[in-house]
């Protein structure tokens, strides 16, 4: 699953991508990678971005219309 919103979730949040990596526990390079489809997180790592975002899983999948 494509985390189309990522980035700007994280942005939004004034979130470095290594900030989130150790929130996560995950490297930069790892957020790096779902940010640009590069790599693609496992349901478990989904909910962890979502929490650490205080976001949804839907708000890190779609596009905003």
């Amino acid at each position: 699953m494509r985390l189309a919103n990522l980035k700007i979730q994280r942005i939004k949040k004034g979130i470095t991508q290594m900030v989130l990596g150790k929130r996560i526990g995950v490297s930069e390079r790892m957020i790096s990678g779902y940010e640009t489809g590069r790599n693609v997180p496992d349901s478990y790592t989904t909910t962890k971005l979502a929490e650490a975002l205080e976001c949804s899983q839907d708000d890190l999948m779609h596009e905003p219309i």
